[in-house]
C-alpha cells in the first residue's frame, strides 16, 4: 500500500513538472515571438483595425517595446477620418494581463500622460465574442482634446472620472460616463463671430449612457459667475463615428455682466423661453454641428 501511495505520488510530481516546463516553454516562446515580430507589423495592425472599425486614424511617434510584453509610444493622435485630431495623448503604455485568461478574456491594461494629468484602463476581448473597455482619467489636461479646445480656445484646466462600456459582437456599446471639470479659467468660446470670454467658471461635469445605438448625454454642464448652460439629448451613433447625428438642446441662463449685454442676448432672442431661460436646438452631426442659432 506504501508503494501505491509513493508510485501515485512520484506521478503527480512528473505531472507537475511536466506542466511547469510546458507553461515555461510556451511563456518563452510567446516572449521570442513578441519580440521578433516587426513593430512597423503591430503599427500598421492597429492602425488598420481602428479605421475599419470605428473610422478612426492614429498617428504616433517613437514606438517600442517595453520588458516583457508591453508597447509604449508618445505623440498619439486619434482622429475621424478626414478631420483633426480629437484627441492628443502625450505617451501611453499597453500592456498585457493574464489573468484576464481566468475570466475568458484577452485583456491589455494601458495608462499614459495626457499633460499634467494620468489616464489607464483597460480593453479587453471577450472568447465568447465581444469586448470591454474602461477609461479613467485623473487631472487629464484639457489641452489633450484639441476638438474641445476649437470649441472652447484658451481654456485652462483638467478633468477627471471615468468611462465604462460593453460592446457586444456586431453590436452596440452599452455603458456609462462620467466626468467633472477642475480648475478652469480662461477661455471663450465664438458667438456668430463674436468672442465671449468664459469668466469665473465654478465647476463643469459630464454624465453619459451609452444604450441602444445611441449616447443619452444625461447633462454637460458648465456653472459660472455669468450663466448656467446644460447640454443634453441624444447621439444616434453611426460608422464612421463623426456621422453620428445629433438631437439635442443647449439650455442657457445668463446671469451677472452677462445680463447686461444685451446685444449678445439680442441674437437668441428667438430661443427665449421666459424671463432669463434660452433653450437652443443643437443638430447636424458630431464631425460638423449644427446650431439653432
Amino acid at each position: 500500500m506504501a508503494n501505491i501511495k509513493r508510485e501515485k505520488k512520484s506521478r503527480f510530481k512528473k505531472i507537475v513538472l511536466v506542466f511547469l516546463i510546458a507553461s515555461a516553454g510556451l511563456l518563452l516562446s510567446s516572449i521570442a515571438a513578441f519580440y521578433i515580430i516587426p513593430l512597423e507589423l503591430i503599427d500598421s495592425k492597429v492602425k488598420a483595425l481602428a479605421e475599419e472599425r470605428a473610422g478612426i486614424t492614429i498617428t504616433q511617434s517613437g514606438l517600442r517595446r517595453v520588458f516583457p510584453f508591453g508597447l509604449e509610444a508618445d505623440n498619439v493622435e486619434a482622429a475621424f477620418k478626414g478631420h483633426e485630431p480629437f484627441v492628443y495623448i502625450d505617451r501611453v503604455r499597453v500592456t498585457p494581463d493574464p489573468l484576464g485568461l481566468l475570466t475568458g478574456r484577452l485583456k491589455a491594461n494601458f495608462k499614459g500622460a495626457f499633460g499634467n494629468g494620468d489616464i489607464g484602463g483597460y480593453a479587453a476581448l471577450r472568447f465568447g465574442g465581444g469586448a470591454e473597455l474602461k477609461f479613467e482619467a485623473l487631472g487629464a489636461e484639457f489641452r489633450g482634446v484639441p476638438v474641445f479646445n476649437r470649441v472652447v480656445s484658451g481654456l485652462n484646466g483638467s478633468f477627471s472620472g471615468v468611462a465604462e462600456m460593453s460592446l457586444p459582437d456586431g453590436g452596440c456599446p452599452s455603458g456609462t460616463a462620467n466626468f467633472k471639470g477642475e480648475g478652469m479659467k480662461g477661455g471663450e468660446i465664438s458667438f456668430r463671430g463674436l468672442p465671449l470670454p468664459l469668466s469665473g467658471i465654478d465647476g463643469s461635469g459630464l454624465e453619459a449612457v451609452f444604450s441602444n445605438c445611441r449616447i443619452e448625454l444625461k447633462g454637460f454642464w458648465l456653472e459660472g459667475s455669468d450663466f448656467s448652460a446644460r447640454l443634453e439629448g441624444v447621439v444616434i451613433l453611426s460608422v464612421p463615428i463623426d456621422r453620428s447625428t445629433l438631437d439635442m438642446t443647449l439650455e442657457l441662463i445668463p446671469k451677472g455682466a452677462l445680463l447686461r449685454k444685451e446685444y449678445i442676448l439680442s441674437l437668441i432672442s428667438d430661443y427665449r423661453k421666459s424671463a432669463n431661460y434660452y433653450s437652443i436646438p443643437i443638430k447636424g452631426t458630431i464631425g460638423a454641428p449644427r446650431a439653432g442659432f
